[in-house]
């Protein structure tokens, strides 16, 4: 059998590449990881299963400095947006196999519609499965507190978006003030799944420490929100027993987040003031309705107030109309009262000369000139004979003298 060296095995290999492959041609993949040095940007290019869980195949790949100004020449500031790691791509590669350094792609020219329609259909995918589950609305029906406090903030400190979120909320022209705690996630690329999961996770499970949460990121590409295209995070939302309020920054387009979210924002200060218009509509309530019994208060001491001056006046009046009155009956019954008076004087007059009559026919003396005598028995007047008895010494009063005389039979 012949022995090859590895040298003629290569450069075997590559002749025959170079014969099946003499043209570029377009490849589906998926950019594990990109780097860039001195305008050369390296690419290690991967295909995952259907699940997503293992490789089916891997690949090395450059853009030379060259290509990569052509494409960014062609496609603008998008070039940036796709070419990230763990973004789905389509790309037109030149097959080259080097007998030293072994098989490389060379990427010619890149398709960025591809990358975002495959994101498009992954997001309608996912709002479909969401929908299916009875996810969306959910969190949207809980209620917003009267007043929001406290805060739970989804965001990485770093991120501008979270710095005027913060700087909006503290600053506000009313005075109010908010208990925010960070819990910092990835807000772009492979990690913003399992981090923001595992925050409105923890949120959960302390519920009752906070009135809200808030998802912030601050602006991006579509790309670059990608990360928010996702149904773990559209679950942990919707499952949230707390109200979610999303401030991601995209113009254009909702992410998942914001669709399954309880109130969506384009921007982080929009948020924050979102949460001061909360407090703000409360402190008008309270406002209002102080305001409401401090006039029903007014009315009613003024009506008082009234009716003390109205009872006041005719305390002060009465008296002297009374006095009034009752002088003027006075006056009307003056005459009849002195006729009366006269008559009652005149029938007393009658009545005591009537009297002195009788009592002038009833005069003892007169009665004892006339032939009567009174006789008492110890100064008792004697009225019936029974009463005597032999022996009783009795004194006999006549009309002029008395005498003693002894009872001999009784």
């Amino acid at each position: 059998m012949e022995t090859f060296s590895l040298f003629e095995l290569n450069e075997h290999i590559r002749r025959v590449i170079a014969l099946n492959f003499e043209d570029a041609l377009w490849v589906r993949c998926e950019i594990a990881q990109i780097k860039e040095a001195r305008g050369h940007h390296y690419l290690e290019l991967i295909e995952k299963d259907a699940d997503g869980a293992a490789l089916k195949a891997q690949s090395a790949a450059v853009i030379w400095a060259r290509e990569f100004s052509w494409i960014k020449r062609k496609f603008g500031d998008v070039v940036d947006q796709v070419l990230q790691d763990g973004v789905e791509v389509r790309i037109r590669v030149r097959v080259d196999f080097h007998e030293r350094y072994g098989l490389k792609l060379m990427v010619e020219d890149l398709d960025p519609t591809f990358t975002l329609g495959n994101l498009e259909l992954k997001r309608q995918e996912i709002l479909k499965i969401l929908h299916e589950e009875g996810q969306i609305g959910r969190n949207s029906a809980l209620p917003i507190p009267a007043v929001v406090q406290r805060i739970a903030i989804l965001s990485t400190r770093q991120a501008a978006g979270y710095l005027d979120f913060v700087h909006q909320l503290t600053h506000n022209a009313y005075g109010y003030r908010y208990d925010a705690e960070l819990f910092s996630v990835a807000v772009q690329g492979q990690l913003v799944e399992a981090e923001v999961s595992a925050a409105l996770g923890m949120v959960s499970d302390r519920s009752d420490d906070f009135d809200c949460v808030v998802l912030i990121r601050g602006g991006g590409s579509r790309i670059d929100l990608s990360g928010f295209d996702s149904l773990e995070i559209g679950r942990a939302i919707a499952r949230c027993p707390v109200p979610v309020f999303t401030g991601i920054g995209h113009e254009v387009d909702q992410t998942v987040a914001d669709v399954v979210a309880h109130t969506a924002l384009k921007t982080p200060t929009a948020v924050a003031d979102f949460l001061i218009e909360i407090n703000l509509q409360f402190d008008a309530t309270i406002t209002a309705m102080y305001q409401e019994i401090l006039r029903q208060a007014r009315e009613r001491v003024a009506r008082s107030s009234a009716r003390l001056g109205q009872l006041t006046t005719a305390l002060r009046t009465a008296p002297a109309s009374m006095l009034s009155v009752q002088r003027t009956r006075i006056q009307q019954i003056l005459p009849s009262m002195q006729q009366f008076s006269r008559m009652r004087v005149k029938a007393l007059e009658q009545l005591l000369t009537h009297a002195g009559e009788i009592l002038h026919a009833m005069d003892p003396e007169r009665t004892l000139k006339r032939g009567f005598s009174i006789t008492t028995r110890n100064a008792e007047v004697i009225t019936d004979v029974s009463t005597l008895s032999a022996g009783d010494q009795v004194e006999t009063q006549l009309a002029t003298g008395r005498f003693t005389s002894t009872v001999n039979d009784g």
